[in-house]
């Protein structure tokens, strides 16, 4: 099922995006939305960052600001085969107008949480549902440590990405289920929908060490709100 409210076409156009008080960045877009886009740029924001965007077509174009929903954050050996990258939705003017006037035209005040502070809307996910066979091969990834899973969680999994050391690596553009078993007994696995986007091969003999596969994971989003607890818990036994 997509769950994005308006088609979403494939268009190239030059984009520059900057936070207030920041310099200005540049990128392109990869496709685009009444309600969002992607922007592949070297540098993305982390997701939940506002920014200002600039989209530049000839001598037309349109300033409008927006959340980062989510990122894609690349190896630089693997920007060749897949550009890094965000996720972008486009703020509404109802939402803007809501954050100088909370009652305008009979906006509801926003909800306040224990703290007392309003809390904060979820930003709309643009990333496609990702339905997976059941003949799609499950890799498996295994974690000595709680230090080990940190490292990989923080360095790889947040900006999108996971290496899997395995002898078959799956197909280019190949959809994969990766089944990621925390360190712990108490810990279940949890299976996650991932398109291989490297594959490492060494020649025979050449003495190499690294085989298997850089994949990309989808459903960013809905990834990190499952593995962010397990991050978070692990934390507090190495800290």
């Amino acid at each position: 099922m997509n769950r994005r409210q308006s088609e979403r076409v494939s268009r190239r156009v030059e984009v520059q995006f900057w936070q207030v008080g920041q310099k200005i960045q540049r990128g392109y877009s990869t496709n685009i939305s009444a309600n969002g886009m992607h922007i592949a740029t070297a540098n993305p924001l982390p997701p939940h960052s506002r920014l200002r965007i600039e989209v530049i077509h000839g001598d037309r174009g349109f300033l409008i600001e927006g959340v980062v929903a989510h990122r894609r954050a690349i190896h630089p050996e693997l920007m060749k085969v897949l550009p890094p990258g965000m996720g972008v939705r486009f703020l509404s003017p109802g939402e803007l107008i809501r954050e100088i006037f909370p009652r305008a035209a009979g906006a509801p005040r926003a909800a306040a949480n224990e703290g007392g502070s309003p809390t904060p809307e979820t930003p709309e996910n643009y990333e496609l549902e990702t339905p997976l066979r059941d003949d799609v091969r499950t890799f498996t990834v295994r974690f000595a440590s709680a230090k080990d899973f940190l490292g990989v969680y923080e360095r790889d999994i947040v900006n999108g990405g996971l290496f899997v050391a395995t002898s078959r690596p799956g197909r280019m553009r190949e959809l994969v289920r990766i089944e990621i078993h925390p360190p712990g007994p108490a810990q279940p696995p949890v299976l996650l929908p991932a398109r291989v986007v490297q594959r490492f091969e060494p020649e025979p003999g050449s003495g190499a060490i690294l085989v298997g596969m850089g994949v990309e994971l989808l459903e960013l989003p809905q990834t990190l709100a499952r593995l962010r607890p397990i991050a978070e818990h692990l934390a507090t036994l190495v800290s």
